[in-house]
């Protein structure tokens, strides 16, 4: 386990609760794996190490928590609240 497991419970709870602000829901797996390396114990925190932390082989996947249709929407939304 990446994360202590005292912050895995909370961690849970905050994440649920942003969920609603990502339009797809790899934007919001993205995120939440990005967050996990960022609160792992890793010594450094880079795009590098923490995708390492998280097994993966690039920092792309973790790195782009918004994909193009998150992006997209969320202009859409910001957009509409200022016109």
């Amino acid at each position: 386990m990446i994360l202590n497991c005292e912050l895995e419970s909370a961690f849970n709870e905050l994440t649920t609760q942003i969920e609603d602000v990502f339009a797809g829901k790899q934007g919001h797996q993205s995120a939440k794996k990005y967050l996990t390396g960022l609160l792992s114990q890793t010594k450094r925190k880079n795009n590098w190490q923490i995708a390492e932390t998280l097994g993966e082989t690039t920092p792309t996947p973790s790195n782009n928590s918004y994909t193009e249709d998150d992006t997209a929407q969320t202009n859409s939304k910001t957009t509409s609240k200022h016109t």
